[in-house]
């Protein structure tokens, strides 16, 4: 439980939104420390490359939990520009290579009735105000070690609009804000806290090419 990877899906275009693949590294967390971003991948490609790009990166980093924020096609984000809902292309591209891959909790009737496991942190009208909420505390409380300038610009043009929904002020963009907003949520509240293991104990470092 060291390490995080969480992916936040872009488009092709210089005009779409970036592709952004952020490490966090909860190491010293273990002795009341913080997490801190240590590795980070950003731009625009093609998304088949954009999978395996997350994947060589998550393994490299001892086969670390991969989030893919994930939105459907009933609950599209409006203030972002993907080119489309492209998670689901990305999750069936690994699901079956990469065996540490997020999923979101079941509900009791869900377990009870076998359904399959559901992919991907699901960015929609509930979970976003969450993150977003539990990334203000994180900021002002200096909760964690940011080293991307760019990031902290982004934090400074983000902002609630008058529909009630949350974005980017026009012309700027919210790609490495929002895999800190689901990343430092998810290190947080949902992962066990690092444990010390020998080499050899459940460690296996894949070569993925």
């Amino acid at each position: 439980h060291r390490y995080l990877t969480v992916v936040d899906i872009g488009g092709r275009s210089n005009k779409a939104d970036y592709s952004v693949v952020t490490v966090f590294d909860r190491l010293f967390m273990m002795d009341g420390g913080k997490p801190s971003v240590v590795a980070q991948w950003y731009g625009h490609t093609d998304i088949d490359l954009l999978a395996w790009k997350a994947v060589q990166i998550a393994a490299y980093y001892e086969n670390s939990l991969l989030v893919i924020e994930s939105n459907t096609l009933e609950t599209h984000d409006r203030e972002r520009s993907v080119e489309g809902d492209q998670s689901n292309f990305i999750l069936n591209q690994i699901k079956d290579v990469y065996d540490n891959l997020y999923a979101r909790k079941q509900s009791e009737d869900a377990i009870r009735e076998g359904l399959p496991l559901k992919y991907g942190f699901h960015t929609n009208v509930s979970t976003k105000p969450m993150i977003i909420s539990n990334l203000v505390k994180v900021v002002r409380e200096g909760m964690y070690i940011e080293r991307d300038k760019r990031c902290l610009d982004e934090y400074e043009t983000y902002e609630k609009k008058q529909n009630g929904a949350y974005g980017a002020i026009v012309g700027k963009h919210d790609d490495l804000l929002m895999t800190r907003a689901i990343g430092l949520h998810i290190c947080f509240n949902e992962m066990d806290m690092p444990t010390i293991v020998k080499r050899g104990e459940g460690f296996v470092r894949k070569k993925l090419i």
